[in-house]
């Protein structure tokens, strides 16, 4: 089969702190040398050898830590995948790992680094398993799917698929999903959802969401959290269907207020909070309550804003699929410096000869000092540089050499051949 071979370079890892007892968060980018277009990263999966395997609108690709390797369609291969557009891919009870794609099913063959094409049929013997959106295994190795037609089983030996009724509904599927306690749950465009238990036959209605698309879903003890692809985060109880948290970009409540109503992609990290994909950046909920925020003006190394696919893997590593800017990943094993330099964005630091450290009485914010350039006042939470210049007599004073607060709070500031500024707490104006 043919592929490419990429080499793979990682760009400078980025970590900022929100707050004085958050612990820091590092992104890391992993990025193709050449600059191959990943377009956006619908999935993401490990297998069992390690490797990370995610798929795009632009092919399939696997990463070793070393090389990122391309799967693409080939015409004249029947052992390629279906086709190049990729809309999920899931990892089975054995290993095995399926390509669900427009135009058909695949399965992964390690030894022969190659794939099977599946050409299915239903209980009607029509031919089906195009635009495939969800796909799944149940504890008794029953295979699950849904796409445009609705939701059945399918049996990879006999290459049939049975459709299962769900009260005669017929709505569009948009997403289903199986719980860990065996519960099948199929979310329709109308916004109904239906559930299946273990050893049942039948569906029965559980509650009504939203009018929405739903892109993803996850599950805790006793709340469901829904993912909408324009109508934000909503969580309903497990018991009786009722809502617990609306979270959406409109919300009076800053912290259930989202960056974006649209959401992509969601995961539960081991310390119990939820990374939200949205088409503007990751909001990160802990407690009910949206405690941070991932974009590139806090982490400019992010390979994009619009976030479209999350992904926890066996060493916790939290794996990031973005629009046209491909792949990063999380590591709360990284505990790296951030690099600020001077740049032409206004809210850069001024100079990139840096001179001296103060911290601001009772705050986060950080003076810095510069050689050549102006004082800057720095938000480690925002990650932005504002200036804060040292004006005398009407002149701004540059070739800053010393800063430091006393006991009354009064900065003191030294100059090269300038002599030393003071400002006294809550005045305005410095003195020399």
């Amino acid at each position: 089969m043919r592929y490419w071979l990429l080499n793979i370079f990682f760009f400078l890892i980025y970590s900022v702190s929100f707050g004085t007892t958050d612990p820091p968060i590092s992104i890391s980018k992993v990025t193709p040398e050449g600059g191959v277009v990943y377009s956006q990263v619908t999935s993401i999966i490990e297998d069992n050898q390690g490797f990370i395997w995610f798929s795009t609108n632009n092919g399939l690709f696997s990463y070793n830590t070393i090389d990122i390797k391309r799967y693409s369609y080939l015409q004249k291969d029947s052992t390629s995948i279906s086709t190049n557009r990729i809309n999920t891919l899931f990892k089975d009870h054995s290993g095995e790992m399926w390509v669900a794609t427009e135009n058909g099913l695949c399965s992964y063959n390690p030894k022969k680094d190659n794939f099977k094409r599946y050409t299915i049929l239903d209980q009607f013997d029509n031919y089906i398993g195009k635009n495939i959106i969800s796909f799944f295994q149940d504890n008794d190795e029953t295979y699950w799917f849904s796409d445009e037609k609705g939701i059945g089983t399918f049996d990879p030996k006999s290459k049939r698929a049975f459709y299962k009724n769900i009260n005669n509904k017929n709505k569009s599927i948009t997403f289903s999903t199986i719980s860990n306690n065996q519960t099948i749950w199929v979310f329709f465009e109308d916004g109904d959802i239906y559930y299946l238990t273990k050893g049942s036959n039948t569906f029965l209605y559980f509650a009504k969401g939203k009018e929405n698309r739903v892109a993803s879903v996850i599950f805790e003890e006793n709340l469901i959290w829904i993912g909408y692809q324009s109508k934000g985060l909503l969580s309903l109880n497990v018991n009786d269907g009722s809502v617990a948290y609306d979270f959406n970009s409109e919300s009076l409540r800053v912290d259930l207020q989202l960056p974006s109503n649209r959401i992509r992609s969601l995961i539960k990290n081991d310390n119990n909070q939820i990374w939200v994909a949205t088409n503007n950046g990751i909001a990160i909920i802990e407690d009910y309550k949206i405690k941070k925020r991932i974009d590139k003006q806090k982490y400019s190394v992010l390979p994009h804003n619009s976030i479209w696919s999350l992904y926890k893997d066996s060493n916790k590593n939290i794996w990031i699929g973005t629009w046209l800017g491909g792949l990063a990943f999380h590591s709360e094993h990284n505990n790296s410096f951030q690099h600020c330099t001077q740049s032409t964005s206004a809210k850069s630091l001024s100079s990139n000869i840096v001179s001296c450290f103060a911290q601001v009485p009772n705050k986060q914010d950080i003076l810095i000092g510069t050689d050549n350039g102006d004082l800057n006042r720095y938000n480690p939470e925002t990650n932005i540089f504002s200036l804060f210049p040292i004006v005398y007599k009407g002149e701004t004073i540059k070739g800053i050499k010393s800063i430091t607060y006393d006991k009354d709070e009064t900065l003191w500031v030294g100059t090269y051949r300038g002599g030393v500024f003071y400002k006294e707490k809550n005045r305005k104006s410095f003195n020399h």
